[in-house]
């Protein structure tokens, strides 16, 4: 749906949860930044095993500075891009460390005229993002094997027909297939009343110049990337009950060759999320249930035929947690199960 007339005027969202699942706090700590994702989305190493599942709606106000081409300078402009993005991202256990994650944006994206103020709106459904992860936890340590593909569900002939939304602009889709496999690491820590913990993603993107929507950009040939991730935080606790967590994450994209038409950056982001629901768990199956409201925001200091800018974000998650690897230690210690 586009509005052309001028108008005048957003893992591993890692959740404190109850004392006694300690593991599953490494679940969820990055769909907070998926709010704000341009298309490729880790999640963390938490899986939510056999009848478990989280479902994570956000929104994401995001502003362009300015462009930035491949060179590194910046592209003088008279206008720049605003945005919001509001996401749905959802993983469900299929098998015992084996999940599915679906994901889709509604984006609004506007160009803006500096001189005049003019604004032209383009609304729309952005990339589809579908994959699989497996996963599983030794010790304190969780980690994950994450496949996923972005698949655009637009067509971006209308889109260009009217206002030219470049790649300089992350959030506006690119119109093509791409695929990305990844390896995820991560653990949680007590420090007092305290718990720490620390995640790291890294994979390969595979990009197409495969359009299923076609496009007026076909002709150009994109780089492959390799996506990172690094995100750490803090949970507070009280009678070993977690009060909310606060995270820092820091994140982008590189290519893996030299190349002028694909975007790279890096994003820099903080995270405040708190239980809406005070999380509780039921000891004999050992499932963790719970709801998380959390409030965010960042910048992107770094890009390449990209644009720097900043963003807000913030959402709720629903989860439903089934510990496998507690429910093992509970079946070789003969306490049931």
């Amino acid at each position: 749906m586009r509005s052309n007339p001028p108008e005048t005027s957003t893992a591993r969202a890692w959740r404190g949860i109850a004392g006694g699942l300690h593991g599953t706090v490494l679940a969820l700590a990055g769909l907070v930044w998926l709010a704000s994702a341009p298309g490729t989305a880790l999640a963390g190493p938490g899986v939510p095993g056999p009848g478990g599942y989280y479902v994570s709606l956000g929104s994401a106000r995001i502003t362009t500075l300015h462009a930035v081409d491949d060179a590194g300078e910046r592209v003088e402009s008279d206008t720049h891009f605003e945005s919001e993005r509001h996401q749905v991202y959802s993983g469900f256990g299929v098998g015992y460390g084996l999940s599915g994650t679906i994901g889709i944006p509604v984006v609004v994206v506007r160009r803006v005229d500096d001189a005049s103020g003019e604004r032209y709106r383009t609304t729309g459904v952005g990339d589809l993002l579908v994959g699989a992860r497996y996963g599983a936890r030794f010790d304190q340590i969780s980690f994950a094997l994450i496949s996923q593909a972005k698949l655009p569900i637009y067509n971006l002939w209308s889109t260009d027909q009217d206002v030219e939304l470049d790649d300089a602009f992350p959030d506006t889709g690119s119109g093509q297939v791409d695929l990305t496999l990844a390896f995820s690491l991560g653990t949680m820590q007590p420090l007092g009343r305290w718990s720490y913990l620390i995640s790291a993603d890294l994979g390969y993107r595979f990009r197409t110049e495969w359009y299923p929507g076609g496009s007026s950009k076909s002709d150009r040939v994109y780089a492959d990337g390799v996506p990172w991730n690094v995100t750490a935080g803090v949970i507070p606790r009280r009678q070993g009950k977690a009060m909310g967590q606060w995270t820092l994450t820091g994140e982008g994209i590189r290519n893996a060759l030299p190349d002028a038409e694909t975007p790279q950056y890096v994003k820099l982001s903080t995270t405040i999320q708190f239980p809406l629901w005070r999380a509780r768990w039921d000891r004999q199956d050992l499932i963790v249930r719970n709801v998380n409201l959390r409030f965010g925001g960042g910048v992107t200091p770094f890009a390449r035929r990209a644009s720097v800018g900043w963003f807000v974000n913030g959402g709720v998650t629903i989860a439903r947690w089934v510990d496998l690897y507690e429910r093992r230690r509970a079946r070789e210690s003969g306490r049931g199960l």
